[in-house]
């Protein structure tokens, strides 16, 4: 006869088996979107600091004065990390692989020069983000004719190729005394500081463009 023994348990059965697997899935999914969601937030915070660090080097090198006429992102990369520049030092590049264009602001409409154009707000804007972000300008949201569009200030810092809620934070974000205005898909010109409303309905697209003027 055979002996039972009693601590033996059957084995394990299929319902047990298919919820192991279904809590494992969970899991699984919880932590990829978690990782997911923390590389985002990081990339966004490194994208701000890089902001900064571009202001930083403008204002060094123009600490004594003079125009901007002449100011492009290859002026300012001798300045910044090699880690943030392309191999040959002509372009800033930002954590979304995109490009950071940094250049004089020009004129707004209330003053005595051109509003800010599709082709300088999209000039340094990486393909095919740069098309998209011509097609934007050009199809009407650009608002530079108006006569109440603020100034963008001296000279202005743009990083493109951006999501919805990368734009969304660097358009509302706070860079400090001497932020002029900020400007998406060269769509309305909003003076500084950028509410969180207007923000996110500038940011709407799935590839953004953001100008930020400085003073």
């Amino acid at each position: 006869m055979r002996r039972k023994w009693p601590w033996a348990r059957s084995a394990v059965t299929l319902v047990e088996l298919t919820l192991v697997l279904a809590l494992a899935a969970i899991v699984v999914i919880v932590g990829m979107r978690a990782y997911s969601d923390a590389r985002e937030n990081s990339r966004i915070q490194q994208l701000i600091t890089e902001i900064g660090q571009v202001r930083a080097a403008v204002a060094s090198r123009y600490e004594m004065g003079g125009s901007f006429e002449n100011l492009n992102a290859s002026v300012i990369a001798t300045s910044m990390p090699k880690s943030l520049v392309t191999s040959d030092g002509s372009a800033i590049i930002d954590p979304y692989g995109g490009q950071v264009a940094v250049e004089a602001a020009p004129a707004s409409s209330s003053g005595s020069g051109p509003a800010l154009t599709c082709t300088q707000i999209c000039g340094n804007v990486p393909y095919p983000a740069k098309t998209f972000c011509l097609q934007q300008c050009n199809g009407g949201q650009h608002s530079g004719g108006s006569s109440s569009v603020p100034s963008l200030g001296k000279y202005v810092i743009s990083p493109g190729n951006l999501n919805a809620n990368a734009c969304f934070r660097v358009a509302s974000g706070d860079y400090g005394r001497g932020q002029a205005a900020v400007q998406v898909n060269g769509g309305t010109t909003r003076s500084y500081p950028v509410s969180a409303a207007d923000a996110q309905a500038d940011c709407s697209e799935a590839q953004n463009t953001v100008v930020i003027g400085f003073n």
